[in-house]
Formats: structure tokens, sequence, C-alpha cells
């Protein structure tokens, strides 16, 4: 019985010191971050005091040569790609596009879940802008642009967002190489296996 009491106070002593050891490290390491959470709300009424959105200045490519190519979605913890594709492309490219992306010198990307893309609507904002937060630093992303997503409706039939009008998802036909639509890719997250 002395054996067994004694080796319990010991891995509690362990587990204790060990908490406390990562909870240090944790602390120390790099920038501050919010850590990602789909309940908070991070405000965005201009450019200059935009707290939710963080332009990836070490994020280099042709396009972003001084560094910007991606934005942090410190509200969700998605990485999006600062201007998304002027192209209309079938569903097939759009997914093509994405996967050998390299914006920022990043491989990795992927098209959102209609519940990712949704999460960067700003239902306040009317048209004829876009349906984004004020202040956000996205390029080329104009009202009445189209979006694809991965979310499917039925099989082979998916959600695709009007950024013009909030409620707007239409449906786009995968299997179509004429229904064409713009593609925005992000990283991060889970994608469609999670939903």
């Amino acid at each position: 019985m002395r054996q067994v009491l004694c080796m319990w106070s010991l891995a509690v002593v362990i587990v204790t010191s060990g908490a406390t050891r990562a909870q240090a490290q944790t602390v120390a390491v790099g920038p501050y971050y919010a850590v990602p959470s789909w309940d908070q709300q991070m405000p965005c009424a201009t450019a200059s005091n935009c707290q939710r959105f963080v332009v990836l200045t070490n994020w280099i490519d042709s396009t972003y040569q001084s560094g910007g190519a991606a934005v942090l979605d410190r509200e969700t913890g998605m990485v999006w790609e600062r201007s998304p594709s002027a192209t209309e492309t079938d569903y097939v490219h759009a997914l093509l596009a994405c996967s050998v992306s390299r914006v920022g010198g990043r491989l990795g990307w992927r098209l959102p879940t209609v519940y990712e893309i949704t999460s960067l609507v700003d239902p306040t904002v009317n048209f004829p802008n876009p349906n984004l937060p004020p202040g956000h630093p996205f390029s080329n992303v104009a009202a009445g642009g189209f979006f694809w997503t991965v979310s499917q409706v039925t099989s082979g039939i998916v959600w695709v967002l009007n950024l013009a009008i909030t409620t707007d998802l239409l449906t786009g036909d995968t299997s179509n190489p004429n229904q064409l639509v713009r593609h925005w890719c992000v990283r991060g997250g889970q994608g469609a296996g999670a939903q």
C-alpha cells in the first residue's frame, strides 16, 4: 500500500511540473495572435484599426514582391489569398488551381468550405460593395463575385457564394465545364472532410 501511494505522489509532481513548464514555454514563443475561435468577433471598422485581419508581410511571391501575398484571419485562424483569382474557371480547374497554387511561396492551398468563405462575410455591408468587413485588406474582390466552395449540396453539386448578396448561395455543377466561377484559395482549417 505504501509503494502505491508513493508512486501516485511522484506522478502528481511530474504531471504538475510538466504542465507548468509547457505553459511557460507557450507564453514566450513568437508573436501573439488570438486563439482562433468561431464564437469570437474582432472589430474591423477601417484599415487602420482592423484587429481581425493581419497581412502576412513575409509571404512573398511574383505578385507581391514586397510581401503581403496572404492574409491571416485572426478570428478563425484561416489564411486567405490576399487577391483571389480574377479568372472564372470550371470546378475541376478551380480545385487544381488551388492545389498547385504557390501564393506567398507556400503550397497547401485548397478551395474553402461554404462555412469558411461565409465567415468572411459581413451582413451589414450592402451592395455595391462586396459583403466583407470595412477595412478588409483584400484586393480583386468585387461585389457580385461568385466563388466556388467544396461543400456539397448533393452528389456533383456544390455551394457557390455571391459576395454581393450575403444570403445568395447558389449551386454549381462540378461536372459542367461550361459553368465558370471564380475561386478564392485558403490554407488551414479542416476543409471539407470536417463537415
